[in-house]
């Protein structure tokens, strides 16, 4: 997994809803890789110089000239070292979970419960999924292992695949899952977005952290966002010769043209001709120390959940 440009922003940024010498796990160790392998060269693609200025202004306790020796390295020089990075921006301890010790991980099986299977019951007050959890099978126990590994008060960071990652892993991810996963265990959303491994985000503007900072400069100005919008169907049209002239015959001829209800499907389209593959960002504070709950989407949440029993499990009025 890359702990990429997108990844050192939204954790840089995440600080401030965290305490004092957070403490962090990851699932998945992690390559740090703050120029995707190299291949970002020019000045204003590079994402350290603003992570870098963001902190001087909002958390003046972070090591600048620590994150600035790790931005001087190599790209492989820097691949071992995102704990480092971590450590640079004031974490006080960090740890992964991997089914190998690449980068200094515990050797854990995620399609188990970390408690049960191995009496691993510590919590942390960040607990990041970055680019793992598409790989495992048993996504019911990843998230609640997530949810078992943060402590009350604690952040639950997501980035994971959503728009065109073909084969990539076992699963993509709709924006709809976190805000009904948020609704059935209470957690509130920090931030919910949709971006690109390069750094482009476009946020939710009902987050707590709705702002887009570290905004890279040739990153148009999209407005943020709403809630609806993340939770509306879409679909993403191919730029075809074909749906063009529809459009227009459409027009032509007095139709409406195809609008969506949504603007999620505007906005990973304009995201797409930056970077082919999009990912879904959610960070969900857990607020009590309760058991993890499955969520039943929304759209089933109404009369046609029929029995009181079921009505009682998943809480629907």
């Amino acid at each position: 997994m890359s702990f990429t440009p997108l990844m050192m922003k939204l954790v840089a940024n995440l600080i401030e809803t965290l305490p004092p010498s957070p403490s962090v796990i990851e699932l998945g160790n992690q390559t740090f890789d703050p120029t995707l392998g190299g291949s970002l060269r020019a000045p204003q693609d590079m994402m350290f110089p603003r992570v870098i200025e963001y902190l001087r202004t909002r958390h003046p306790n972070a090591d600048e000239a620590a994150l600035r020796r790790l931005m001087a390295l190599t790209h492989h020089e820097q691949n071992p070292h995102t704990a480092s990075y971590y450590r640079g921006l004031g974490f006080k301890r960090y740890e992964s979970i991997d089914v190998n010790a690449r980068y200094g991980s515990m050797i854990m099986d995620l399609n188990v419960d970390l408690r049960e299977a191995y009496g691993f019951s510590q919590t942390f007050d960040l607990c990041t999924n970055n680019g793992t959890g598409e790989h495992v099978f048993n996504q019911a126990t990843v998230f609640r292992n997530m949810h078992q590994l943060t402590r009350p008060g604690g952040v639950m960071l997501f980035v994971l695949p959503f728009y065109n990652w073909m084969n990539h892993g076992f699963f993509n991810f709709n924006p709809l899952l976190f805000t009904d996963l948020a609704a059935a265990n209470r957690y509130e959303v920090v931030r919910l977005s949709v971006g690109c491994p390069v750094g482009q985000e476009i946020p939710c503007r009902e987050g707590v952290l709705n702002d887009n900072p570290m905004r890279l400069p040739w990153q148009p100005a999209d407005g943020a966002l709403t809630l609806a919008d993340f939770q509306s169907r879409g679909s993403i049209k191919p730029r075809t010769a074909r749906n063009q002239l529809s459009q227009v015959l459409r027009r032509l001829t007095g139709r409406p043209t195809e609008r969506q209800a949504s603007r999620l499907n505007q906005v990973v389209e304009k995201l797409a001709e930056r970077s082919a593959n999009i990912n879904i960002i959610a960070a969900l504070r857990k607020t009590a120390d309760t058991p993890f709950v499955f969520p039943l989407q929304g759209m089933y949440a109404g009369q046609n959940v029929e029995t009181p029993g079921l009505r009682a499990r998943y809480g629907v009025a």
